[in-house]
């Protein structure tokens, strides 16, 4: 049993997506040495998109995207180190001509792994990054991507120092894009909604983008993807004065007895989660570790439970996490169409497709069939309709261990206590 990678999976609220992205594929690149790019100063905020080559033909060969923070302000660090706070958390959505360029598939937006390398003040201590859901729209041309970083301790409160280009002395990778070339033209490569935290959850602001292009010319190009528009969603916009939504940092859940959270329907020594925005409810036992967060824009907030502490060497022999997220009736119809094709791709090993009756509906999913350094056997995603609201709980369930029907039943009995609500 790997439990260090359990408990980083954990850590990071969304337990089975901490280890989806692989390596990085932009091997050999320098991203300080292009030209206009100046030594980071700590003075402003910069967030740069760069193709690897801006004039390219049409092939089966996928084109790079790379997106880097290339200077970010000097804000003291909260732990009294001679280093700055770093960010610990980023959003962003990347526009670009879906006539010209498509992304095949979500493992084709990877997280630059490095950056749960980078120790600004020395210490031995890093943040882990971990990726939150990725959003692709082939249709509209855009594609979500953020992340959170972990310090050692944040559930504590404690803050360790994120990454900081003023610190490394050049910028940033954040995340590498590959595209398919599908037609000819030059697309535009522009940003919106970007947002960048620090370990307080202070945002960096201005944020100033230096968005690029990529232009295709001749060639084989590929046959585009199939594509349809997002289902219509309105929404009331909101106050000007709303700041916008970045990857939240977990925060630990105070246990609230079942029978006090309104749930005397659980086991009275368990806890209840009640989703703050209405979405679901769910029991667990009370003594296992319990965190929470905002993942982004089109999903609600995450619940992740486990029989084990996230960053501890040592642990139960059959460790299980269970975690829920609400996503919303816009991301629902992508998550059904191909989400245990994603997932056999994502772990490595073949996925068998099963059903679960969960909270009066029946739930779809997808259990892993062997074990790779991205999954345990048994381990399976759930999605779970909720025609209530119109959106979907998406479920993981991590477990290992020698006694795998000890894990079946834990799980079960948790899953057994969902309930879904109407906001």
């Amino acid at each position: 049993m790997r439990r260090r990678t359990w408990a980083l999976a954990l850590a990071g609220l969304v337990a089975l997506l901490a280890v989806i992205w692989g390596a990085l594929v932009a091997a050999g690149l320098s991203p300080g040495g292009e030209e206009g790019v100046t030594k980071p100063s700590g003075s402003r905020n910069v967030l740069r998109v760069e193709p690897v080559l801006s004039s390219v033909s049409c092939s089966d060969q996928k084109r790079t995207v790379l997106i880097f923070l290339d200077d970010l302000e000097a804000r003291p660090s909260l732990t009294g180190a001679e280093a700055n706070r770093g960010f610990a958390g980023f959003e962003l959505t990347l526009h670009y001509d879906p006539k010209i360029l498509q992304i095949e598939v979500p493992l084709d937006v990877r997280l630059n792994p490095e950056l749960s390398l980078e120790d600004p003040d020395g210490d031995g201590l890093a943040r882990n990054f971990i990726p939150g859901p990725t959003t692709i729209d082939n249709f509209a041309g855009t594609v979500y991507m953020g992340a959170v970083g972990i310090g050692p301790g944040t559930e504590e409160g404690k803050s360790e120092e994120g990454p900081d280009p003023v610190a490394k002395g050049a910028p940033l990778l954040l995340f590498s894009v590959e595209f398919l070339t599908v037609g000819e033209g030059t697309s535009p490569l522009t940003v919106t909604g970007a947002g960048l935290a620090d370990s307080a959850v202070g945002h960096y602001t201005p944020l100033e983008i230096r968005e690029g292009g990529m232009t295709v010319s001749g060639g084989d190009c590929a046959e585009p993807l199939p594509a349809t528009p997002r289902p219509t969603q309105v929404l009331t916009p909101p106050p000007s004065t709303v700041t916008p939504v970045v990857v939240s940092t977990p925060v630990k859940v105070t246990p609230v007895p079942a029978g006090e959270g309104g749930r005397p329907d659980c086991p009275e020594d368990w806890a209840v989660y009640n989703d703050p925005d209405g979405h679901f409810s769910v029991c667990y036992p009370q003594s296992w570790y319990t965190v929470t967060s905002r993942l982004g824009p089109d999903s609600g907030r995450s619940v992740s439970v486990s029989n084990f502490r996230p960053g501890t060497s040592t642990g139960p022999d059959n460790p299980i996490f269970v975690t829920l997220i609400w996503r919303s009736p816009r991301e629902r119809p992508y998550l059904e169409a191909s989400h245990c094709e994603q997932f056999e791709g994502v772990w490595g090993v073949p996925v068998e497709r099963i059903t679960l009756a969960v909270a009066g509906t029946e739930g779809d999913g997808c259990r892993a069939l062997g074990t790779s350094m991205n999954v345990d056997e048994g381990s399976f995603e759930l999605l779970v309709p909720s025609d209530l609201d119109g959106g979907v709980i998406e479920v993981f369930v991590g477990r290992a261990g020698p006694d795998i029907a000890l894990t079946e039943a834990s799980v079960l009995q948790i899953l057994g206590t969902l309930k879904l609500q109407e906001p």
